[in-house]
């Protein structure tokens, strides 16, 4: 060990004199045999011993400092084939189920949301009271995937170019729709036509 201070406390035992170390070591009855002490160290604590290995081999022989591994040998290429590949699992997220219910759940109280109607400016506080007073409450994420599901939906954007006003859950106009949001809409409508036509 080195004599210079550290910041972690360590405990140390007071060296065994030779002396006793001999005495114990004779009156062992049968000699145990000793790891050589240039590859091991041997320390006793209490009851245990604990061997360190000075190098330790590793599992696997070393690569090349390229990383092409053993060159001599003659190795087969790995191919991949279609039945070992992951399948990904089609369970849908707790987030997202709880979504779908809040969705059917508006869909039954509120004309706007069934009719897929512009929606207010703002609408996700009423979503958030909503929830607050008639189911388990919603965390932000679940609303936000909620009005991203409904204002992503086709027959949403087609209501946002045929509608001027944008309502609330009550059905009542807030708001004018501008022609940026409608200019979106169109953009949005075609990238989704795109992909359907590519599947």
């Amino acid at each position: 060990m080195t004599d210079t201070p550290r910041k972690t406390l360590t405990l140390k035992r007071k060296p065994v004199p030779e002396t006793a170390n001999n005495e114990v070591s004779s009156s062992a009855s049968p000699p145990t045999k000793q790891p050589e002490p240039a590859t091991r160290e041997t320390r006793l604590l209490g009851k245990r011993i604990i061997i360190r290995r000075e190098e330790a081999q590793p599992s696997r022989p070393k690569s090349n400092a390229k990383g092409k591994g053993n060159l001599g040998k003659n190795k087969q290429p790995f191919h991949k084939t279609k039945d070992h590949k992951p399948t990904k699992t089609t369970e849908p997220s707790p987030s997202e189920i709880q979504a779908k219910a809040m969705d059917r759940f508006l869909a039954d109280r509120f004309e706007v949301w069934l009719t897929y109607k512009p929606l207010a400016l703002g609408v996700e506080t009423d979503l958030y009271n909503l929830m607050d007073q008639n189911q388990p409450p919603a965390s932000k994420r679940v609303v936000q995937r909620l009005l991203r599901m409904h204002c992503n939906h086709g027959k949403y954007l087609q209501a946002v170019l045929d509608h001027q006003q944008r309502y609330n859950l009550a059905g009542e106009a807030l708001g004018d729709i501008s022609e940026a949001e409608r200019e979106h809409a169109t953009r949005t409508l075609k990238e989704q036509e795109e992909k359907k036509a590519q599947l």
